[in-house]
């Protein structure tokens, strides 16, 4: 299928019940070698942790050892404004972090931050305005799609900021099914991606077939 890399979800320490979803340090650290051996690279990990700002010597030392350069994160659930502000404050401090071994800090959206709004932008867009540049996006055109939004114009106005193209789709009534399957433009969002050098990561959440695309 030409897989090149994989984005685990890695953890600073277990959550119960999701252990074989979100891998604590220790099991990336152990799968590693077995990644490597397949040919695979590890060039970013979606980061789960309860206190950012407390944890970021370590996560940049992870980052630096396995030569993680993207750390991706989502977006803070309280939409509140000055929620927002101070959650913002937490990623760049992060973000200032990872910069020192070559790391950014991405953010991927979910169906929420999409369909909230504040001062009419989607909240997943107003709150990469709050990290002022610092925090950069990983769009997932699939929850897009789904929240409403016209997936191409999202990413095409956020160009500048956007990292890497993340793949799901759904039927008309929003069904997961098997990606170029249903009604998200994934073909735009390839050229899209494409043009600009962009990784391209297919999600399997909901992955119940033997085919992918």
């Amino acid at each position: 299928l030409g897989y090149e890399f994989i984005e685990p979800c890695v953890s600073l320490e277990a959550v119960p019940g999701m252990e074989k979803a979100i891998w604590p340090m220790e099991k990336f650290e152990a799968l590693f070698p077995a990644i490597q051996s397949m040919g695979l690279e590890v060039p970013s990990v979606h980061f789960f942790a309860q206190n950012l700002a407390g944890h970021k010597e370590e996560i940049r030392d992870f980052c630096k050892k396995y030569g993680i350069r993207y750390v991706v994160l989502k977006t803070p659930k309280d939409f509140d404004p000055k929620s927002l502000q101070q959650a913002s404050i937490e990623y760049m401090s992060l973000a200032d972090s990872l910069k020192e071994v070559g790391a950014e800090v991405l953010l991927h959206n979910e169906n929420t931050d999409i369909e909230a709004k504040i001062a009419g932008k989607t909240v997943y867009e107003y709150f990469l305005d709050l990290c002022q540049g610092k925090v950069f996006a990983e769009v997932d055109a699939g929850w897009v799609h789904y929240a409403g939004e016209d997936e191409i114009a999202l990413i095409k106005r956020n160009w500048y900021r956007v990292r890497a193209m993340h793949y799901k789709d759904f039927t008309e009534d929003n069904q997961p099914t098997v990606i170029g399957r249903g009604t998200v433009n994934i073909g735009g969002c390839y050229l899209f991606a494409r043009a600009y050098g962009l990784p391209h990561i297919a999600d399997q959440d909901q992955f119940l077939g033997d085919d992918i695309f």
